[in-house]
This record gives C-alpha cells, sequence and structure tokens, in this order.
C-alpha cells in the first residue's frame, strides 16, 4: 500500500476507499463547471475587444508581408510569434517601417494576452466565490 499523504482525504473512487461503478462518476467537477461558465460569460463581454486587437493583429502582419515581401503565411506567423512575445527570430523585419509595425504587433499581442489572462483569472476567481 502507497504512503497516505495526512492532510490529503482520499478520493471517493480511490482504491482506498473502493471504486463506484464508471457510470457514476461526474464528468466535470462543480466548480469546473462553474470556471468554464465565468469564462464563456466574461468571454461573451470582451469578444468585441478580442476580435478588434486580433483584427488589428492580422491587418499589421499583411503590412508587414507587403513590406518585407514574405509569403502570407510568413507574415502571419511573425504576426503571432510576436504577438504572443516568442521571438525565435528566424523572421526578422529589415524595414524600418516593417519594424515600427512589429513594434505595435509587439504591443497588440502583450494587451490581448493580458486580457486573455484577466478574463481567466477572473473567472477563476468567479468560480471559487461561488464555493465558498
Amino acid at each position: 500500500m502507497r504512503k497516505r499523504w495526512p492532510f490529503i482525504t482520499p478520493r471517493r473512487d480511490s482504491p482506498e476507499t473502493g471504486s463506484p461503478s464508471p457510470r457514476h462518476t461526474p464528468l466535470r467537477s462543480p466548480i469546473q463547471r462553474r470556471f468554464l461558465r465565468a469564462l464563456g460569460h466574461y468571454l461573451y463581454a470582451v469578444w468585441p475587444v478580442l476580435v478588434i486587437i486580433i483584427a488589428w493583429q492580422l491587418a499589421l502582419g499583411v503590412l508587414i508581408t507587403w513590406s518585407e515581401g514574405w509569403p502570407l503565411g510568413d507574415g502571419v506567423y511573425f504576426t503571432f510569434v510576436t504577438g504572443l512575445t516568442i521571438g525565435y527570430g528566424d523572421l526578422v523585419p529589415h524595414r524600418p517601417l516593417s519594424r515600427f509595425l512589429a513594434i505595435l504587433i509587439g504591443l497588440l499581442g502583450t494587451v490581448l494576452t493580458g486580457l486573455t489572462a484577466a478574463i481567466a483569472v477572473r473567472a477563476l476567481q468567479a468560480a471559487t466565490e461561488d464555493s465558498n
């Protein structure tokens, strides 16, 4: 028998307590359902902002594609790699306009990432507030 952690109680379906039939185990816990419901609610509230930021990023990516003479796929790839602040460095803009647009893409990507994280944190807060 495995050593138990003193502060963790065994789950209802663990071998220590006996396993219920698979038909009776819930697919999602109540907190997961509350989180997904809150996440959907907050995404619905800010989806226009998210769509506008993504559209601006794509438009700037198309401008960089045109300015640098890259294929469209490379421009979109560069846009999201730069916007998510990953920055692999395999595609580098050389023209001043493209470099300026890359800065704008990075700033918009930071806003998009921060907004997405804030929505997820707020949904988690709402899900855990309901359970208390």
